[in-house]
């Protein structure tokens, strides 16, 4: 696996020769799903506040404080965190010379992009599985033990589970396209 620091469309439009309407559709539907991370967070947040406030109500300021800490210092982490799941959902392609995460540094740093392509051809299937492993992980799992369990999760899971739900919205905006264009099986010449 190779880390690149640089733009994900300019150098895989170059490597595949892609036409600029095509790159420009790849931006459009980009924006797409930064346009739904931004909308969505919110409603995701006060989905999780529903769920856990009857329970925990508001936290105390000692713990609110360090809670606030712990997560400044944890945000960060949580976008490599999401790339990586993609990368351990196949994790016979970790070692590929052809597999790279993507870090755009000169973006401001709110819309700094990470991207993994994983090296080599990809089923539909492998290709969704890859894509859903980090929305499953860090933001199903966590709705899903503050929905069922009797002691609710912490207010930081749930920003982290709301975080990674708005980076998983391109993610699922690629399945939906899988899903509804692409045949069972299908072999993808590209991958994520």
């Amino acid at each position: 696996m190779k880390i690149i620091f640089d733009d994900p469309l300019k150098i895989l439009a170059a490597e595949n020769g892609l036409a600029a309407s095509t790159v420009a559709d790849y931006q459009r539907f980009a924006n797409v799903g930064a346009r739904l991370a931004i909308y969505g967070f919110p409603i995701i947040a006060a989905l999780w506040v529903w769920i856990v406030f009857p329970d925990l109500g508001l936290p105390a300021r000692e713990s609110l404080i360090s809670s606030g800490i712990l997560l400044f210092v944890l945000l960060p982490l949580v976008p490599l965190a999401h790339e990586l799941l993609h990368l351990l959902a196949m994790p016979t392609r970790l070692l590929r010379h052809d597999t790279r995460l993507f870090i755009d540094i000169k973006k401001p740093l709110f819309k700094m992009a990470m991207v993994v392509k994983t090296g080599g051809p990809l089923t539909r299937e492998q290709f969704i599985w890859i894509s859903a492993l980090p929305l499953l992980l860090l933001s199903v799992l966590p709705f899903g033990w503050a929905v069922l369990a009797q002691s609710k999760p912490n207010i930081g899971v749930g920003i982290i589970a709301c975080m990674n739900f708005a980076m998983s919205a391109g993610d699922m905006m690629q399945i939906y396209v899988l899903l509804r264009y692409v045949k069972f099986g299908e072999v993808l010449s590209g991958s994520k």
